[in-house]
């Protein structure tokens, strides 16, 4: 088994919620904890990804033995875990989970979310975050 899995994302998508439950069953990992950024603002892990510069606004965060991804990198990771093959999350994982098809497929995926949060009205996590300049 490995270390313990830290999944944060935006609970007020239910995309992501989807993702975020689907993997946690779908794991063959050791302890996988699912992190509602808007439920639990006052995580510990909040602290550590604002000291890493990510926006929770751009995408999900991903924390393994230590180490931490954001947007696409976190999917990436995601699907290079150890899960169950032929589950809802492993199917979506070894189809859109690796290289160029994760580059094109996670944009379209944080669109949909975008518009949910907006039209929903339940907005942005970190409204005043600063743009980054990519």
């Amino acid at each position: 088994m490995s270390g313990k899995i830290i999944c944060v994302y935006d609970g007020a998508c239910p995309l992501c919620t989807h993702a975020a439950v689907t993997y946690k069953r779908a794991t063959l990992e050791g302890d996988v904890e699912l992190v509602n950024s808007r439920t639990q603002p006052d995580h510990p892990v909040h602290k550590r990804i604002i000291a890493k510069g990510i926006n929770l606004d751009d995408g999900g965060v991903f924390l393994k033995d230590g180490e931490m991804f954001g947007g696409v990198t976190a999917m990436e990771k995601l699907a290079k875990t150890r899960y169950k093959k032929w589950t809802q999350a492993g199917l979506f994982l070894r189809l859109f989970g690796h290289g160029r098809v994760a580059r094109v497929t996670y944009p379209i995926l944080k669109g949909i979310r975008d518009i949910w949060i907006t039209c929903s009205g339940a907005g942005k996590i970190n409204p005043h975050w600063p743009k980054q300049n990519n």
